[in-house]
């Protein structure tokens, strides 16, 4: 029983973590906002899209249009220094065109 709880416990700080995934570039102006390609998969079968990301960073001399798919990262501590996020969704680096 104790074991089932934790397992749980465990599983639902793992879907939070993020590490790297691919991404559909939504805009580029006025603002860059991506779309994670993969949806949120929960235990019970629903899944569900994740939010789109608005003004992630990205490397230097990366062009990007509209639809591009890119490789995106996230950071392990806040990009911006304000609060204690980890790997999270708003910490986004745009890696590279697939």
């Amino acid at each position: 029983m104790i074991d089932k709880v934790i397992q749980d416990i465990l599983e639902e700080r793992l879907a939070d973590l993020h590490t790297f995934m691919l991404c559909r570039v939504v805009s580029i102006t006025p603002q860059l906002t991506i779309r994670p390609i993969p949806k949120r998969k929960y235990k019970n079968g629903r899944t569900e899209a994740y939010p789109i990301i608005i003004n992630p960073l990205k490397l230097k001399n990366i062009p990007l249009e509209k639809d591009d798919v890119v490789a995106v990262a996230f950071s392990e501590r806040a990009l911006d220094g304000v609060g204690s996020r980890k790997h999270d969704l708003t910490d986004a680096v745009i890696l590279g065109v697939i």
